[in-house]
């Protein structure tokens, strides 16, 4: 009911002030326009209502205060029982932790530290091989990455298949164990897939005696020794009977190539499996090919022809059907050295040469380009003795005036000529 009443006055208020908050003034003039033309009974109860609600706000106030006064009083007696009580705990605190920190630290360094190292798995390495690179010594920090160091230093020696590093902690430190898996101790070498080249021929290649050694050159009577004795010496004389690393049998593997190579297969692919303690080379001979073609490219100085003919690798003659030169990689890049000696002599001191192309079509025809960048061709512009103490220039060369002239373009044979010349009256 009173709340009722307030209602009314605050919407009476808001009709006369237009809708804005009223002021002071607005609501005293408000109440008195609302207060015209009621009964004493409303009246009455109106001011009761405002009364009543003046009471209850100084009561808030009165509150408010109240608790203000308390918090201010609380907030320095806080300050003085944090000054007079805090550093105590802060330095207990403090002393503790540090002596947690010290224990850790003891601790970490005690199981860390290496005690000992073991080596496992050895059966034809020595020992002595391996503990060299182990660099940790003993009271040392072990970490991950001195470990990893070492695993991969053991890795270059060629001899293990597979290398795992254990610890193992103790009271006293730490235990180093290093477990080996050697690659098998080679008895026999054998081949698959050759077919144009023997098993002979291909041991030869990979300097493997099909024989036992012997001072003496006769073999060595293994019947009192027994069969399997006898099979193991008689494979260290052959050249076997030990572990093979794999630089070992890639190297190996080039030599079968260059072989199959010098025979024209030029594309032959080689592999390697263990059976056992046999080392089986796996070998794609591919298709015999033979030179279609050699095309010589940047050459203007000189003819095709003859750069040709100082060339050992030759191409297929349509005046020679029968006739099938092969390929071999390494007389190929001994004939781009017999070209630049070549452009040399004819005073092209700047020539380049790039690598031979080479491809294959038809699987049986070699398509080979060859690359020249001549560069600036040189004249003769004099010739010059030093250290002449007995000849006079012109007795030098006098044997080759009319060979060689001022302004001629530089001629390496006559030069090389002029040398031997020179070389023989000094030595006679």
């Amino acid at each position: 009911m009173q709340t009722g009443i307030w209602s009314k006055v605050y919407q009476k208020s808001t009709a006369i002030t237009g809708g804005r908050p009223a002021g002071r003034r607005d609501t005293e003039r408000q109440t008195t326009t609302w207060f015209s033309g009621r009964s004493d009974s409303e009246k009455r109860r109106f001011s009761w209502y405002k009364s009543e609600k003046t009471k209850t706000n100084q009561e808030k106030r009165k509150r408010s205060s109240n608790h203000i006064n308390v918090i201010g009083g609380l907030i320095p007696l806080f300050f003085i029982l944090f000054i007079l009580f805090s550093p105590i705990s802060i330095k207990a605190q403090e002393n503790n932790q540090n002596l947690k920190a010290g224990s850790l630290a003891e601790e970490v360094n005690k199981i860390y530290r290496l005690r000992k190292v073991e080596i496992k798995g050895l059966k034809y390495v020595n020992p002595q091989l391996i503990y060299p690179l182990i660099t940790i010594g003993k009271g040392a920090i072990v970490t991950r990455d001195n470990v990893a160091q070492i695993i991969r230093d053991l890795y270059k020696l060629g001899y293990f298949q597979d290398i795992e590093a254990y610890t193992r902690y103790t009271e006293n430190g730490i235990d180093l164990i290093f477990v080996f898996k050697e690659l098998p101790v080679v008895q026999k070498i054998e081949f698959e897939g050759n077919e144009e080249i023997s098993d002979e021929d291909l041991l030869q290649v990979l300097g493997i005696m099909t024989k036992e050694r012997t001072e003496s050159g006769m073999m060595l009577p293994f019947s009192t020794i027994g069969p399997e004795l006898a099979d193991k010496l008689a494979s260290i004389r052959r050249g076997l009977g030990r572990v093979f690393s794999p630089d070992e049998i890639n190297k190996m593997i080039q030599a079968i190539k260059k072989k199959y190579e010098k025979e024209g297969f030029y594309n032959v692919k080689v592999s390697y499996y263990f059976k056992g303690s046999t080392l089986v080379f796996k070998i794609d001979e591919g298709q015999r090919a033979y030179i279609a073609k050699i095309d010589i490219v940047g050459n203007k100085q000189l003819e095709d022809d003859e750069i040709k003919d100082v060339m050992e690798t030759k191409e297929r003659s349509i005046w020679k059907l029968r006739f099938h030169p092969r390929l071999q990689k390494d007389v190929l890049l001994e004939d781009i050295e017999r070209i630049r000696d070549l452009y040399i002599k004819k005073g092209f001191f700047e020539v380049q040469i790039d690598k031979p192309e080479i491809k294959l079509k038809n699987g049986e025809e070699y398509y080979i380009t060859i690359k020249i960048h001549e560069g600036p061709r040189y004249r003769l512009s004099g010739i010059e003795f030093k250290n002449n103490n007995y000849y006079t220039d012109e007795e030098l060369i006098k044997k080759f005036k009319d060979d060689i002239k001022i302004g001629d373009y530089y001629n390496g044979e006559i030069i090389e000529r002029i040398k031997k010349e020179v070389t023989n009256k000094y030595t006679d």
